[in-house]
This record gives C-alpha cells, structure tokens and sequence, in this order.
C-alpha cells in the first residue's frame, strides 16, 4: 500500500496555487512521457478549475508558462489537446522572466532542469516540485516526494484529486465542490506519464493502486489504445 499523502502538503499546494497568477512548470531535460504528461496535466487541470483557485474569495487570473530547454519530441505532442497549447504559453529561455510560482515535475535535481537551472529557481517567488524519484535532493521552498508511486503523473492525479486539496480549494473559493474537473484530455496526459513510466504496466513499480488511477484516467476519457500506439 501506497503512504499516505501529507495533509500539510495538500494544503499548500492548494493554497500556493491559489494564491498565484503566474506561475512556471518546468521539468527534466530530454523530457519523457511522464515529465510531459506531468508537466502539461498539472496546466491542464489548474486551468479547467480555475473557478476553485481563488484568493480571498476572488477568481485571480492566471498566466502559464512551461519552460522546456529544448522544443519537445514531436512523438509526444499528439496526445496534448491544441487548446491547452494556446492557452499556455511555452518558452525556451528563462531570460528575465519573473514568476509568483515555480511547479517543477518528475525532476530530481537541480541541475536536470536544464542550462538555466539557477535562474528557473530565482525567476519565482515560491518554489515546489513534484516527483517520485527517491534520489531527489529537495531542492524547492516546498517538496511532494512519493517514491512509492510509479509516476509523477500518477501522484499529481492522487493529489488534485485528495479529500483535503479539494476542501481547502472549497474553503478558500465559498464552494462546496466534491471534486475538481477532470477533462479527457488531462486524463490522457496522465495515463501517457504513467504507462511509459510502468512500462506498460509491466515494471516492477506498477502497484495496485496504479491500476486504479490508470482504470480512473480510462473512466474520465483516456483512451489506452491511442496512448499505446502514439509512445
């Protein structure tokens, strides 16, 4: 069995993203199915509740930017819906960029972030990853470490869709939400980070309760045949 999430993370994951308007996801360099699907699965499902994330009871615009050092591997980019494409924006330098918050996923250390690793942590004013790498060295203001899930992709589903993200995400908005929304879409991304980082559900990380994230992801649109067919 899986450990159990820390209800203090979920809260300030919560709350960072809430509190935010611009925030940066970046992951590892070379980039495979679980970093994009991570990455583009964490816009994707800030951007679908952004009626949730609020602030003092208000709706806060949110920009998105996803810094990758490289343009991505064109095997990866069929299973990103062109709508979230323009509703993100995506760059290549940090330049002099500057950000309320740093999402960093399934990235282990500092310098697999890339050339301009030191300016990606100064561009933010908070920063927090994501990852199930048990190596990582802990490099962000705020950790969520589970190296007990098989993915990334499979963790950032397991936390949005908490108990406790969702009841701080309601107590902050006036809401009485049960869930966040879920598109098909973010469902794809996710499934594509978890069956490329199980091997097709063929590793040795591949947990039961793997099995019921991914039979989740399928239940909300993820189609295995297409994901399979396109990695």
């Amino acid at each position: 069995m899986n450990n159990p999430i820390d209800t203090n993370q979920l809260d300030q994951l919560a709350t960072r993203i809430s509190e935010a308007g611009s925030i940066l996801i970046c992951t590892h360099i070379s980039p495979d199915s679980d970093a994009i699907g991570s990455a583009f699965g964490v816009a994707s499902a800030i951007l679908e509740n952004l009626h949730l994330f609020k602030c003092n009871g208000q709706i806060k615009d949110k920009s998105i930017t996803l810094y990758f050092e490289e343009p991505l591997p064109k095997r990866n980019l069929f299973n990103i819906d062109p709508q979230l494409l323009d509703k993100v924006k995506i760059i290549h330098e940090i330049a002099n960029h500057k950000f309320d918050l740093l999402i960093a996923t399934d990235n282990a250390t500092l310098p697999r972030l890339g050339s301009e690793h030191e300016a990606i942590i100064k561009s933010s004013n908070f920063t927090l990853q994501i990852d199930h790498h048990i190596s990582n060295s802990l490099y962000c203001d705020l950790n969520i470490i589970y190296a007990d899930r098989s993915s990334t992709s499979q963790l950032i589903y397991e936390l949005f869709n908490s108990k406790i993200f969702v009841e701080t995400l309601s107590s902050k908005s006036n809401n009485t939400a049960n869930s966040i929304s879920i598109s098909s879409g973010t469902a794809s991304l996710l499934f594509m980070g978890i069956f490329e980082d199980t091997g097709g559900f063929k590793f040795s990380n591949t947990t039961t309760e793997t099995f019921e994230v991914a039979s989740k992801l399928v239940q909300l649109g993820a189609s295995p045949a297409k994901i399979s067919s396109g990695l």
